[in-house]
């Protein structure tokens, strides 16, 4: 295995462990952030972090700051930033979503920050959308 993959994988990991007990809250600690935040890690791009850290307090916020932004929702903001993929080669380290969540692949399961259960993991087959972080 190359040291690229091995990387991602122990960030991966790592942030994984770090959102564990992490209790959810719109703008700080979501499940949009808790993706930016690994990107953020993998590649150094801290921009899609910090564009939206500390911004909004709600759903109705955070897309009334997308939509100000230039991005319809959340899908779109992610199709317009991240090259979408079948979710059939999704693999450690793309971003998900499944219905209105984002999360991180991590294989066959994929992590999300939800406000009702904290972290919580479900199978990657069941998502509706994958984009590669690069």
């Amino acid at each position: 295995m190359n040291n690229i993959i091995e990387n991602i994988y122990k960030v991966l990991n790592e942030h994984i462990e770090e959102y564990r007990n992490k209790k959810f809250k719109y703008g700080s600690i979501d499940c949009g952030l808790f993706a930016v935040s690994f990107i953020k890690k993998i590649n150094g791009d801290s921009s899609h972090y910090e564009n939206y850290y500390k911004k909004y307090n709600s759903m109705k916020s955070l897309l009334k700051l997308l939509k100000g932004n230039g991005y319809k929702n959340l899908k779109d903001y992610f199709d317009k930033n991240f090259k979408e993929k079948n979710i059939n080669f999704a693999q450690r380290g793309d971003i998900v979503m499944i219905e209105k969540c984002i999360g991180i692949c991590n294989g066959i399961e994929s992590f999300f920050l939800t406000e009702q259960d904290g972290l919580t993991n479900i199978k990657t087959e069941l998502c509706d959308n994958v984009w590669r972080v690069e």
